[in-house]
């Protein structure tokens, strides 16, 4: 049963970057549905059809949205989890209220097994 249309709006987001945060749209598209089904409180379906009494509105060439030649691997995870936090905090949902979590990696280099190079590269986006 259908009771209502929603509209997702994401006009005024800026230009999509150099770096590789942007987010493709169907990135920006499971963002939107992880966040319904969070609020929800039921299972949906996961797939398209969910979308149909669904509106969005996201400008060309935007982080949102990129061009073909914009890099997007940290889209998938930074920007669609700010997107995530923007939406619940949109309906006012205190759960995403901490914004995203650290992502760590660490890498071993060396010629001497004994004695490694350790590197530890931690990525905040807040």
């Amino acid at each position: 049963e259908i009771t209502g249309d929603a509209v997702f709006d994401f006009t005024g987001t800026d230009e999509e970057v150099y770096g590789n945060c942007n987010a493709p749209t169907a990135v920006t598209l499971s963002a939107i549905i992880y966040s319904l089904r969070c609020l929800v409180g039921h299972d949906i379906p996961l797939n398209q059809g969910c979308l149909t009494p669904i509106q969005v509105i996201i400008p060309d060439n935007s982080i949102l949205s990129p061009s073909e030649e914009a890099a997007v691997v940290g889209g998938n995870v930074l920007t669609s989890q700010r997107v995530t936090d923007v939406i619940l905090k949109a309906f006012g949902v205190c759960a995403a209220s901490q914004g995203l979590l650290d992502i760590t990696r660490q890498s071993r280099a060396g010629r001497e097994p004994q004695q490694p190079v350790m590197a530890e590269v931690v990525f905040t986006h807040i």
